[in-house]
């Protein structure tokens, strides 16, 4: 490769992957969903504040009207009493199961966002066992139901809806006191309450508005490839199948980038950035066994998916080519004939 070609496949390929990684934390670290909710503990020097101004220090400023709303439909407290320090079951037989568990699962400190997993398997399991079994007394589905949960532990219930989580992992962490249950108060929280050191606020939902009624950072998780292909499959086909398309992309691009030349400046960047964006969704896919997009473009009620730094860059490159087929080489291309010999 020479020096020319290295350049340019370098300026193209590493810029827009190192922005697409270092976004996707951004995104991580400052874009709040229901199932990745912050958690802000309060520290020493927060404790009396209220509420609100709490929230002010970690979020920024809102109106006061937007502050007690928010309180009381995206704000949940979590203290010492919520945490699972050992395995249990999580639908005990006398009792109700918690309504959600918020587990830190990536960091110890809690600096980094929990996973939070919301427990709606009596609801799910009744609906489905109704559509598979429509004449099935009230009590058989209360029996099926109840077997069916009865032996579920916090660890295995962490397995199941962590991704990249063991149980083995879940009960390291109910250990260093990163899992809480959460089971809802029966009083709302307010903007005025005092926060108290040691409690934990779980934010549900948190956006940051780019261009008001077009475009708005939010965070979203695509398990499946654009447009959510694949996104309902099973969990380990689909991890099976995107890490062979993402392997086979990787080196395909690689291999035809070899056959380029100096003289295909135009094909060496699109191939770089392309190369960029795929290399950077293969990264999630690794790390978490899916993607992190956060670039939410909308008017009115009608959003374009979600995307991300990645699937820019690879947006780049593909109009690149069908810019260079359709106006430049006339639909020739650079592989209809043999490259000349680079220089050693």
């Amino acid at each position: 490769m020479t020096s020319k070609k290295f350049i340019i496949l370098f300026l193209a390929l590493v810029p827009l992957l190192v922005l697409d990684l270092w976004s996707k934390m951004w995104a991580e670290s400052h874009l709040a969903t229901a199932v990745h909710p912050f958690g802000f503990e309060v520290g020493s020097d927060e404790n009396e504040q209220t509420l609100q101004v709490f929230l002010t220090g970690h979020l920024g400023e809102k109106s006061d009207e937007d502050w007690t709303t928010f309180s009381q439909r995206k704000v949940l407290r979590l203290t010492s009493r919520d945490e699972v320090k050992e395995d249990g079951l999580v639908f005990p037989e006398n009792g109700a199961p918690p309504r959600a568990l918020f587990v830190f699962a990536r960091d110890r400190s809690k600096e980094i966002p929990p996973r939070a997993l919301w427990i709606n398997d009596h609801r799910e399991l009744t609906t489905q066992l109704r559509e598979e079994n429509p004449g099935l007394s009230g009590k058989a589905l209360r029996a099926r139901i109840r077997e069916a949960l009865s032996e579920k532990t916090f660890s295995q219930y962490i397995e199941d809806r962590i991704p990249y989580a063991s149980a083995d992992e879940g009960l390291q962490w109910m250990s260093e006191g990163r899992v809480y249950a959460y089971q809802p108060s029966a009083s709302l929280l307010s903007s005025s309450d005092l926060v108290k050191e040691g409690e934990l606020y779980v934010v549900l939902s948190h956006k940051i508005p780019v261009i008001e009624g077009f475009l708005q950072f939010t965070y979203a998780e695509n398990p499946g490839a654009a447009w959510g292909f694949l996104g309902d499959a099973p969990p380990t086909f689909r991890h099976i199948f995107f890490t062979v398309i993402s392997i086979i992309a990787v080196l395909g691009m690689g291999w035809m980038m070899r056959r380029l030349t100096d003289e295909h400046t135009l094909y060496l960047i699109a191939f770089g950035t392309m190369l960029s964006g795929a290399i950077g969704n293969f990264v999630d896919r690794m790390r978490f066994r899916y993607v992190i997009d956060f670039i939410d473009m909308y008017i009115g009620n009608s959003h374009w998916p979600t995307y991300n730094v990645a699937d820019i860059a690879i947006s780049i490159g593909f109009g690149l080519i069908v810019l260079d087929l359709l106006f430049l080489t006339k639909g020739k291309g650079v592989f209809d004939d043999e490259p000349a010999e680079e220089p050693a």
